[in-house]
């Protein structure tokens, strides 16, 4: 089976992404019921035996007034905005922030043996779909435990 490789990935997607792509994104992000999206089935990295095994997050990104901060906020928020709440404080902030939003991202958490470079395989899938702003081109590092391997990954490499 060999080693566990570790190691995260932020990619900052564009503002405009195609909402099959923030679907399937949405999708992957639920850990109770991941399933391959279906418009990118045919895609590498959901060809490989074990698409499954890392977490996915997906969510906002927004500048803050005061300074150059990014401030994530979760795709949940448009379920928590659209429900009934009494915590108007809280949907007011995040009101503020979602008016400067900005982009979206992704982050990829791999924790697993048979690693076989499935990081690769997603950077490919979501890299015409990336925001190349400089700010934002190291994207991670994945490495195994014996450091016999060891890849740093960035935005604007092919």
């Amino acid at each position: 089976m060999g080693n566990y490789f570790e190691g995260n990935l932020f990619i900052v997607l564009k503002k405009d992404i195609p909402k099959e792509l923030k679907d399937a994104l949405i999708q992957l992000s639920n850990c109770n019921e991941k399933t391959i999206p279906t418009q990118y089935a045919k895609e590498p990295c959901f060809q490989h035996e074990r698409w499954n095994y890392p977490s996915f997050s997906f969510g906002y990104l927004a500048k803050a007034d005061e300074t150059d901060i990014v401030k994530y906020i979760d795709i949940e928020y448009e379920e928590y905005h659209s429900c009934e709440n009494d915590d108007f404080e809280l949907k007011k902030e995040y009101d503020k922030i979602l008016e400067k939003f900005c982009a979206y991202y992704v982050e990829i958490r791999f924790c697993m043996k048979g690693y076989q470079k499935l990081g690769e395989l997603y950077v490919d899938w979501l890299r015409p779909y990336m925001d190349l702003n400089k700010d934002f081109n190291y994207l991670g590092e994945i490495e195994d435990e014996d450091s016999t391997y060891h890849k740093k990954f960035y935005a604007n490499e092919e």
